[in-house]
């Protein structure tokens, strides 16, 4: 259903991820957002969404997943995550979801 990583973070909140490995300048589409974004809440029933790749999203894609909280993650962000760098992303966002779980 549209997800490589599905877990359980240190805070209890399910957190689902598909990840997208794209070339520089071919990022994530929209039609991959929607596809996801018809899954993630509704049927997992995700507490945090975040696609996650290698190269970035497209415009159209990143307002979807804006409207629908879902965090887009590119390959900067990515790099900084698992280096410890930076939070989770899902902490640094400001979607729906991030703000819900930073009063949770």
């Amino acid at each position: 259903m549209g997800a490589d990583v599905v877990a359980t973070n240190a805070d209890g909140f399910l957190v689902v991820i598909p990840g997208k490995h794209c070339a520089d300048g071919n990022g994530v589409g929209s039609q991959d957002l929607r596809r996801f974004g018809g899954t993630c809440f509704a049927v997992r029933e995700a507490d945090v969404a975040a696609v996650v790749t290698t190269s970035s999203a497209a415009a159209p894609a990143e307002e979807y997943a804006a409207t629908c909280g879902i965090v887009c993650v590119d390959g900067g962000a990515l790099a900084a995550w698992t280096e410890l760098a930076a939070p989770p992303p899902w902490q640094a966002g400001g979607s729906e979801h991030a703000s819900r779980m930073s009063t949770a």
